[in-house]
Parts: C-alpha cells; sequence; structure tokens
C-alpha cells in the first residue's frame, strides 16, 4: 500500500472553495494523478504537479458556485424570465404600455430638473482658488434702507484693505459697462469689464494666447475671449491686433477661452479700469464691487470680518461728514456692517448687478415639482403593478399546484416589474437627451447632456428604477407567492388590505394633481393681474434707443437729427435710463428722511409716456428756471413730505440747492409689482439724457422699423442702431415669472396626464375583472349610466378626500408665492373646488373608453360559459 505523501494541507482549502459534490470526484483524481507521478517521475515532480493542478480548481466559477449563489439573477432577469416577460407584456399590451410611457415620462423630467438643479448648484465652483476668494457685501446701517444688502463699496476699499489688512493675499475691483466696437461691417455694441490686474491671479480664466503675467499692465491693453476673437477676426491667436471703439483703440494682449456656462463673470472683454479711474477714485465713489483672496487656512469670518469693517471705519470720516447733510439723525455711528460672501455663494445671493445670479428658492422649487412627479408616476406604477399581478391570481394557482416554489414565483414577479422598470428608464435617457434643447429655452439655461462623462446621471437612472422595480414588485413578490392554492382557486382576495391601499394611493396622486391644478390657476390669475393692471404709463407703441454711455453729451444733436428726419408724427423724448432709476436720500426734517428715485427727464417725457398729472403743470421750455430750478414728483413721495399743497413747496435737497415743485404725477409703475411704488422726482438735466423714447403714431407699427433705420442712417449717427420696445422691457421684468408658470403649466398637464393614465390602466383592469358581473346587471336590466357610475363611483370620493387633503397645501403654498408681490391679485374661494371639479371631469374621461367597451359588449359573451 503506497504511502499517501501528498500534500494534505492544499485539499483541506480546496475542500473549503469546492461545492461539496465536486470536491470528491476532484480530490480523488488528483491523488491518483499524484501516486502515479511518483512513481514514474519522483516525489518532488508530483508534489509540484499536485500543487499546480489544485491550483488550477481555485477559479471564481467555483467560488461563485459554492459561496455566492446568483440564483436570483439567473431565476429574475435572464432568458426564461424575458420570454415570459414578453408574452405577459404582449397579452396586455395597454397595461404594459401605460406603465412604461408613464414612468419614462417622468423619470426624463427628473432627470432635466436635475440637471438644472446641478447647474444652478455648480456656479463659480471651477476656480481654483474659489475656497479662498470673497465679495464684499454691505448692510446698510441707517437710513430708510436700513438692513438692506448692497455689493458696491467705495473705490479705494479693496486697495486700502489688501495694505492694512492681515491675511488677504490678494483684491481686485470689477464693473461693467457697453462698449462700441468698429471691427466690423457694421458697429457691434459689447458688454467690457474693467478690472485690476488681480483679477487674472484670483480667477481660473484660462489664457490661450498671450503673458498672463503682463496682459493687463498697460490700460490701453485689452482682453478679449475666443468668441470675441474669431467674431472679429476669424481667428483666435490676434495678440497685437487692435479692437478700435468709438472712444479709444485697445491692442489685444490676451486671449481668453470663454467662460463656462456656470460662471457669474463675464470674460468677453476685459479692460484695466485705470482706464476709467486714472487719478484713482475717493470713498465717496460707489460704482464698483470688490473681490478680496485671503491667505490659505488664514479666513476666520468673525476675525476676519472684524478687521475689514475697522479698516473701513477709519478710512470714512469724509463720508460721515457727507452723510450729516442727509441724515439729520445721523450721530457718527459706524457706517460699515461688511461681511465675506463666499465666491461659491454669490450667485444666489443677488447683491449685484454687474454678476449674473438667481434665487436658490427657483431651484428648490423644480426639485419639488421633479418629486411630486416622479411621486406620481411611482404610484401609478405600483397601483398598476398591484391591479396586474392580481389578475395573475390564477396563474399563481396553477405554478404552485406543478410544484413551483414560493422563491421562484417571487423572483419571477421581482424579475417582471425590474425588466418592465428597466425599459422606462432606458426610454427616460433619451426622452430626456431627445426634449433637452427646448427645456434650455424654456429655463434660459445652457445645458448639456453627457452621459460619459456625468456618470451621476446613470447612476441616479439605475437607482431609482431599481427602486422604483423592487417597491412596485414587493406585492406580489411577498404576498401573491405565498397564498395557499385553495384560497386561490376558490377566488379568495390576493390580499386583504390591497383595496385600501389601493385608494389610499390614489388619493395621494389625485391630492398632488389637484395641488398642481389649483395652483398653476393661481399663477395664471396673477400673471393675468399683471398683464391688464393700469401701471399708470402707456409703453405700447413706444420705441426704446440705447445711447452708449461714452456718447452721452451728444445726444441732444442725436435726436434733433432724428426730429428732422421723422414727420411730426412721431414724439420723441430723451432721458435717463428707464426703468432703471437713481436713488438718493432726501432730509425732510431734522428727525426724518426720505430715500426717493429719481430721473433725468426731458419737457416731452411726460406726454411721450403719457402720464397723467394730478397737480400742477408739467416742464415748459419757455419758462427757463425750469430746466434748473424746478422739479415734478409723485404722489407717494408728495405723501411723505405732507404737504397740505405740495406745488410750490420746496423739495429738500441735502447739501445742494432746494428745487420748486411745480407738479405731481399720478403713481405709475416702472419696477416690477414685486415692489411697492418708491417716492420719485423728475428734473431736467441735458448732459446725463442716455436714452431716446420715441412713441410711433396709430398706424405706423409695420412701417415704422425701416423708416427708422432710413431716418437713423441718413442722419450720419456714428453709433449702431440699437433699440427696442419698450413694452418688452416691462414684459421682461416678469420673465422669470413667466418661464415658471410654463414649468408649472408642464408639470401640471404631465402629472395629470400620468395619473389618468394610470386611471385608465386600474379601471379597465377592474372592469375586465368583473365583466360577469356587469353582463348579469345588464341582463337584470341596469343600464349604462348606472354601470359607468358603479365602476366609477369610488373615484369620484377619492377627488373629493383630494381636494380637501390639497387644500391647505394650496393655500399655504400659493400665498408665500405671492408674498413676493406688492400688487397681487387674491386666492379666490372657488378655485380648489373648481380645479376639483376639473379633475373628477378629466378622470371620468380617462376612463371613459375601457369602461364603454366593457359595457357595450354582449353580455351573451361572458355568460355562455355559465
Amino acid at each position: 500500500m503506497k504511502a499517501n505523501n501528498y500534500p494534505k494541507w492544499i485539499l483541506r482549502m480546496l475542500e473549503k472553495w469546492c461545492p461539496d459534490y465536486l470536491f470528491d470526484a476532484i480530490a480523488g483524481d488528483l491523488i491518483e494523478q499524484f501516486h502515479e507521478n511518483e512513481d514514474n517521475k519522483g516525489t518532488t515532480y508530483a508534489k509540484l504537479y499536485f500543487y499546480f493542478s489544485t491550483l488550477k480548481f481555485f477559479r471564481p466559477s467555483l467560488l461563485f458556485r459554492n459561496k455566492f449563489r446568483w440564483g436570483f439573477f439567473r431565476n429574475t432577469l435572464l432568458i426564461p424570465n424575458l420570454t415570459l416577460f414578453y408574452r405577459k407584456f404582449m397579452r396586455n399590451k395597454v397595461y404594459g404600455s401605460i406603465n412604461i410611457i408613464g414612468l419614462s415620462i417622468s423619470l426624463a423630467l427628473v432627470l432635466l430638473i436635475f440637471l438644472f438643479v446641478k447647474h444652478e448648484f455648480s456656479y463659480n465652483r471651477f476656480h481654483e482658488k474659489g475656497d479662498m476668494i470673497f465679495q464684499l457685501v454691505n448692510t446698510t446701517t441707517l437710513g430708510p434702507n436700513k438692513g438692506e444688502k448692497s455689493a458696491i463699496v467705495p473705490y479705494p476699499m479693496g486697495e486700502t484693505l489688501y495694505n492694512e489688512v492681515s491675511g488677504i493675499e490678494n483684491f481686485c475691483r470689477y464693473k461693467t459697462g457697453l462698449l462700441i466696437v468698429k471691427n466690423w461691417k457694421e458697429e457691434q455694441t459689447e458688454r467690457v469689464s474693467y478690472t485690476d490686474k488681480g483679477f487674472l491671479e484670483m480667477f481660473s480664466f484660462r489664457i490661450i494666447h498671450g503673458d498672463k503675467a503682463s496682459a493687463m499692465k498697460d490700460p490701453n491693453n485689452i482682453i478679449i475671449s475666443e468668441s470675441v476673437a474669431l467674431k472679429y477676426f476669424g481667428e483666435s491667436d490676434v495678440i497685437g491686433k487692435t479692437i478700435q471703439t468709438n472712444d479709444k483703440d485697445f491692442l489685444v494682449s490676451a486671449v481668453m477661452a470663454n467662460a463656462p456656462t456656470n460662471s457669474s463673470i463675464d470674460n468677453n472683454m476685459i479692460i484695466n479700469i485705470e482706464s476709467i479711474y486714472p487719478d484713482g477714485g475717493n470713498w465717496d465713489n460707489f460704482e464698483v464691487i470688490t473681490f478680496v483672496q485671503s491667505e490659505k487656512g488664514k479666513f476666520t469670518s468673525n476675525d476676519f470680518e472684524f478687521n475689514i469693517n475697522h479698516v473701513a471705519e477709519k478710512h470714512s470720516e469724509f463720508i460721515k461728514e457727507q452723510l450729516k447733510n442727509y441724515f439729520p439723525e445721523y450721530k457718527g455711528e459706524p457706517i460699515w456692517d461688511i461681511n465675506c460672501i463666499p465666491l461659491k455663494d454669490i450667485y444666489h445671493n443677488q447683491v449685484s448687478s454687474f454678476l449674473k445670479s438667481n434665487k436658490a428658492e427657483y431651484s428648490y422649487i423644480m426639485a419639488s415639482i421633479a418629486a411630486l412627479i416622479l411621486l406620481i408616476s411611482c404610484i401609478n406604477y405600483v397601483l398598476l403593478a398591484l391591479a396586474g399581478a392580481e389578475s395573475s391570481i390564477k396563474e399563481v394557482g396553477i405554478k404552485k399546484v406543478i410544484g413551483v416554489s414560493k422563491q421562484q414565483l417571487g423572483r419571477q414577479f421581482m424579475g417582471e416589474s425590474i425588466i418592465l422598470a428597466w425599459i422606462s428608464g432606458s426610454m427616460a435617457l433619451l426622452l430626456a437627451w431627445y426634449f433637452l434643447p427646448q427645456f434650455c429655452v424654456l429655463t434660459g439655461r445652457k445645458l448639456e447632456f453627457d452621459f460619459v462623462s456625468d456618470f451621476s446621471i446613470i447612476l441616479g437612472v439605475f437607482t431609482i428604477v431599481n427602486l422604483v422595480g423592487f417597491i412596485a414588485g414587493a406585492y406580489p413578490s411577498l404576498f401573491l407567492a405565498r397564498m395557499a392554492p385553495l384560497k386561490i382557486f376558490r377566488h379568495k382576495s390576493a390580499h386583504r388590505g390591497k383595496g385600501y391601499l389601493t385608494r389610499g394611493l390614489i388619493t395621494i396622486q389625485f391630492t398632488i394633481c389637484i395641488f398642481f391644478l389649483a395652483s398653476s390657476w393661481v399663477m395664471h390669475n396673477q400673471m393675468n393681474f399683471i398683464r391688464t393692471k393700469d401701471l399708470g404709463l402707456k409703453t405700447e407703441k413706444v420705441i426704446q434707443l440705447d445711447i452708449p454711455n461714452n456718447i452721452k453729451t451728444n445726444i441732444n444733436t442725436i435726436a434733433s437729427r432724428l426730429r428732422t428726419e421723422l414727420n411730426d408724427s412721431f414724439q420723441l423724448s430723451a432721458m435717463s435710463s428707464f426703468p432703471w432709476s437713481n436713488a438718493t436720500v432726501l432730509p425732510l426734517d431734522n428727525e426724518r428722511s426720505v430715500q426717493a428715485n429719481w430721473f433725468y427727464i426731458d419737457y416731452n417725457w411726460v406726454d411721450v409716456l403719457g402720464i397723467e398729472l394730478k397737480e400742477g403743470r408739467n416742464f415748459d421750455v419757455a419758462v427757463t428756471s425750469d430746466a434748473t430750478h424746478a422739479v415734478i414728483i409723485n404722489e407717494k413721495l408728495a405723501m411723505e413730505l405732507s404737504f397740505d399743497q405740495p406745488v410750490g413747496e420746496l423739495l429738500p435737497m441735502g447739501n445742494k440747492d432746494s428745487l420748486r415743485i411745480i407738479g405731481v404725477l399720478k403713481d405709475f409703475h416702472y419696477q416690477s409689482l414685486s415692489q411697492p411704488i418708491a417716492p420719485t422726482y423728475f428734473v431736467i438735466s441735458n448732459p446725463y439724457y442716455s436714452e431716446l423714447l420715441i412713441r410711433v403714431p396709430s398706424g405706423k407699427n409695420e412701417d415704422f422699423v425701416p423708416l427708422l433705420e432710413k431716418a437713423w442712417k441718413k442722419a450720419e449717427m456714428d453709433i449702431p442702431l440699437n433699440f427696442h420696445y419698450l413694452n418688452d422691457v416691462f414684459t421682461e421684468m416678469y420673465g422669470s415669472e413667466y418661464r415658471w408658470q410654463r414649468i408649472m403649466d408642464i408639470s401640471t398637464f404631465i402629472g395629470i396626464a400620468i395619473a389618468c393614465l394610470g386611471l385608465f390602466g386600474l379601471i379597465g383592469l377592474e372592469a375586465r375583472s368583473r365583466t360577469r358581473e356587469i353582463a348579469i346587471r345588464k341582463t337584470l336590466g341596469a343600464n349604462t349610466l348606472s354601470i359607468f357610475w358603479l365602476l366609477n363611483n369610488q373615484v369620484a370620493r377619492i377627488l373629493l378626500y383630494a381636494v380637501i387633503i390639497s387644500s391647505p397645501f394650496v393655500i399655504w403654498t400659493m400665498q408665500k408665492w405671492l408674498q413676493s408681490y406688492a400688487y397681487r391679485t387674491t386666492i379666490y374661494w372657488y378655485v380648489i373646488p373648481v380645479a376639483g371639479l376639473w379633475g373628477l371631469l378629466i378622470a371620468f374621461l380617462a376612463v371613459l373608453y375601457p369602461v364603454i367597451k366593457v359595457i357595450k359588449t354582449n353580455p351573451s359573451r361572458y355568460l355562455k360559459a355559465e
């Protein structure tokens, strides 16, 4: 008998690795081969060959077969179950299609909204030093606007803080303006940014041509973006070429890559700020925003901001002296309350018109809409899964009788649900990709859909579809698969609580739908209120011509030339920027002051805009003093002044000469209705006009633009014609509101459509399951209406519950939304009940076809087998 010299330890390892039913045969073969090799080639060779042969059996397939059984995936997702799924789908295409369409549409909408929200919260996060860059924001500490935040700080503040506050490594000032560029067949107006050389060191805008260190040393240099270079020169490498403007020529010193879409800062054209402030600015020059960069690891909010405020107060004596003329109540208290807003947060702070910004609430609203739509769809999916599983109850009974285990049945139901969810997820990706351009137009954002680089999109879809698939497949897997065959063939219900569960889910669905319907109606009422409200001025048929800043002094010449070229039927007026105003503080007495907006206007302005005079008179060119000592005010300012008869009184102007009030205009809205009418006054000041207004006479709308272009060309203007309709300017004030209204309309439509699709399938399946009952009722004389009500009476009750549940949510949410408007409509009592009636009508229409189809079927078809 041969000695057992083979290595036993490696066989013991193989025994733990290998399936039991394979180990004895494998071990026997290995030992037999070992003895044969030992006899023929020696013990050493036999052991080496034994090791090698044994190690070959440590394969992943053996490991998985023994330790990790893949039965769930094999039985759930592979060919046999795909075949069953296909057969079931073909037997009931409507039920399957409704499930796929509803979930696909909602997932596509969720994906698009996810892209929007992700883009909104990615603003300014691409800068390498972003965690160390802060914007200075001051909170007003006195006067009527106490508590308001502003990013506009004195021009010298940035440099002063850099020199005197430890921990500040760099700074830059920033402002924007318009520049007329002549490097084109026709002159173009471009937005330009003025900033310091620290801008390039702080922000991560990539220079693609030129030297970053020297690009902004000369005030006569200009940095342009790649898109501007291609626009004016046809190539990107344009170092040393000249950008010609109507003011001066600039030498291109660098070309910068286009700013990402998620940048608040524009980089189309950048000029050294010293070109407009060659002698530096004073502490009373409030025209720039300021960024500071802290040393790495040195920023601690309280200490850093305390030092900044301390230094700012030390240099503000001149400002404090000026304030005493405007605020009688001012006693020398601190005037600065400066906070440092991190760069990544400035997009949602909305404190500067120089930077792109948006409310964070809009992103939260979008995310909430997506969540509600997805909830409707998931409920829909689960409801149809419940109904579909109930219709398969006899199939379950037969399979259990022939020996199919409850685990196999559970995996089958779960597999069908997951496969359906995966198909929906795939379709959702395609739908989102297809509708992305329309979604970009709707939201006003440039969004990109990159499946390869943005793995979070695929991961999110995969997670949602699997979660929905598991939830929907849980009911038939847990309950139907465990039912006793005897109960099944006695027509017992699959689950006693299913009826309550179904009604509860449908109630949640239609509660959300009623919420969408009622909220959308309230939004429409508010937008209609805005469109129809009398603003107090006539913006229709008024053309607004923008005149660039650097040629304001020529505006009277422009107006004179246009008056000559256009006939007398056109009314023309010059003014300062409108509807954007300037603001100042007027001292009323020793204890009070008021902040007032003001405009520079000419003698025709009131007539061109059709504003009514309540008291007094308009400016008169024949009265010489009107140009220097007269002022017109609105009703709101008259009320603040508390004069019994304001006409003839003096308007206090602080350290300036007081102006005589010659007229009071009726209040009119030149700002959004979200803001109350502000106290406002109007004065004549020719040098500061920046816009022309032209009222087009009736019947000239279609012919006016060619006529204006011809007159502009004939007048030999040296600037491009840039005009728009004043009515469009006022409409644009509510651009975001109109976008949200459209988004709400689309969400309402999608939510109701998905809910009705589910109701269509659910009632259809219920009607089919009650065909014998319906046939018997028809045989006994029941009419169509009574049978229709029999199948749908629960829908009416559910809609009633949905109206009751949704009412407080609608009222609370819409009141919060309407509070953002100083002038608003009311939430009428009938909005929610009527929305409920609309929901009921839509629900009845959704189930009309499947119910009528069953009702109209000949009863003998179902009763002959009885």
